[in-house]
């Protein structure tokens, strides 16, 4: 801003400049700054030409000073000028600090003391169909097998061995079952088409079957057979001996090892080619293979009967693949069961090398166990008549089955640890026996002229369990496996039932 007025000569000008700064936290206004200049000069012009003082004299006036000379003449000038300079300087700084401490501390501690305290009682009545435990007012059915065995307690020995998935302990979930008849279905194979078995012999662990069968020739020959699930019903013998003798399989293995007899001798069938029991000629005239076990070394314990040649009496054995033959030597050995003159019958042999029989005492038969350890016959408890034990499972405790005979009756029975257990009669039943036991704990045999199947301590006729129509009567059960499968005789022939939940439609 300029401002000049004519008075005096005087001019002021005045000039503000205003600059802004500004930043994040500071500020700046304009910056003014003043300044005024006046400047006043006076010139009195006068000339004294007197020569009484001679001097040089004047006079100051404010600023302006004279020129040293008075003369007559007064000549004043006056000027005067004012300069204004204005600046503004505006600082502004703000400084703007927030700090902000939270502190912040919980401290929860919950306690809780639950006391509760349940006492339930249940009474419950029992009801069984078609072999499941019902409850009979619900008829719900109620959980089963709750003390079942594991593996490891079921077959130590095959603990880790699975039979198309399933292992030894298993147990079907219900007993229903479908019935097939076990013939030659085809031509060809050297037997007639429709041909039947002459005798019944064992179960594999799966789905195989041994026996005997008489070919076109007329020779009784061992033979085995496979029914599957997919389609039980095509089944085909297989001959198992080409040398003209007469023979019979009496049991099979999961890996398809026959043992029975061919003439008067035990064998075993491996690949289908029958083997002399290694050693058994320098112990036996004359013997026959009827059971067979197997331990985790694939040591296999064949129990059977034959003329001892020591002293020409019937005796059992248990015939070992390998063990210690002396000296620290292995190989297969014949071990005779029974004292010299003793009569024995060994009929089945475990995983364990215990086999079990029979033997008369006083003329009547009494049940036994002999180990291949001790050595001795070991006789059951009985009910006070005869008694035979007819098969032994492969438990860490093992469990023997067979019957014994009281009054005018004769029982089911199983020994587990030196203990005797009756089973029940199917009915109003005063003849039964338990021929076969599955390391799963059912047990099959017959009771009144029916086959039957013990489970859980209750008998269950096998002729009400079969869903398929075969118009027969079951009499005897006579081996069961692990697949829960069943062989049983009946009035025209030998059949296999199938567990109805195995079967593929």
């Amino acid at each position: 801003m300029n401002t000049c007025k004519n008075f005096k000569n005087v001019c002021v000008f005045a000039s503000v400049m205003v600059l802004p700064f500004a930043g994040p936290t500071n500020l700046y206004a304009a910056a003014a700054y003043g300044y005024t200049s006046t400047q006043s000069h006076t010139y009195d012009y006068s000339k004294d030409y007197s020569k009484r003082s001679g001097k040089k004299s004047g006079k100051k006036y404010g600023k302006g000073y004279g020129n040293g000379y008075v003369y007559g003449n007064t000549n004043t000038q006056t000027n005067t000028r004012t300069n204004t300079n204005t600046q503004t300087n505006t600082n502004t700084q703000t400084n703007t600090n927030t700090q902000t401490n939270t502190n912040t501390r919980t401290n929860t501690n919950t306690q809780t003391n639950t006391n509760t305290r349940t006492n339930t009682q249940t009474n419950t009545r029992t009801c069984t169909q078609n072999g499941v435990r019902l409850d009979c007012d619900t008829r719900e059915p109620l959980v089963q097998d709750s003390n079942a065995l594991t593996p490891a307690e079921a077959c130590p020995h095959q603990q880790y061995t699975l039979s198309y998935g399933l292992s030894c302990n298993h147990k079907v979930e219900t007993l229903s079952y479908v019935a097939i008849e076990l013939r030659h279905a085809y031509g060809g194979g050297g037997f007639n088409i429709n041909e039947q078995l002459t005798q019944l012999g064992g179960l594999s662990n799966y789905d195989k079957v041994s026996g005997q069968a008489v070919n076109q020739a007329g020779e009784a020959h061992a033979v085995w057979m496979t029914v599957n699930d997919r389609s039980p019903g095509n089944i085909y013998f297989s001959d198992s001996d080409f040398s003209g003798s007469e023979s019979v399989a009496h049991a099979i293995t999961a890996n398809h090892v026959m043992i029975g007899q061919q003439d008067n001798n035990a064998v075993r069938w491996p690949y289908n080619n029958p083997v002399l029991l290694s050693t058994i000629d320098n112990e036996f005239l004359s013997s026959a293979a009827y059971g067979v076990g197997q331990d985790n070394r694939m040591t296999s314990y064949i129990a059977g009967s034959g003329v001892a040649s020591a002293d020409n009496q019937d005796h059992g054995f248990l015939w070992c693949s390998y063990c210690d033959t002396g000296n620290y030597q292995y190989g297969p050995v014949t071990y005779v069961i029974g004292d010299n003159n003793q009569e024995t019958y060994a009929l089945e042999a475990n995983d364990f090398g215990t086999a079990i029989g029979y033997y008369p005492v006083a003329g009547v038969d009494k049940a036994f166990s002999w180990g291949k350890s001790a050595r001795v016959i070991r006789p059951y408890t009985d009910l006070g008549g005869a008694s035979r034990a007819l098969d032994i499972n492969n438990n860490r405790t093992p469990i023997t089955v067979g019957y014994a005979n009281k009054g005018h009756s004769q029982y089911a029975v199983s020994w587990k640890s030196g203990s005797l257990t009756q089973l029940p009669h199917l009915n109003d039943s005063k003849v039964s026996a338990a021929r076969a036991i599955a390391d799963g704990g059912d047990i099959v045999g017959s009771s009144g002229g029916k086959a039957v199947i013990w489970r859980d301590g209750s008998a269950h006729d096998i002729n009400e369990l079969v869903v398929n129509n075969v118009n027969t009567t079951f009499t005897n059960a006579t081996d069961i496996n692990w697949h829960g499968r069943i062989l049983v005789e009946s009035s025209d022939g030998f059949y296999i039932l199938i567990p109805k939940e195995a079967i593929q439609e």
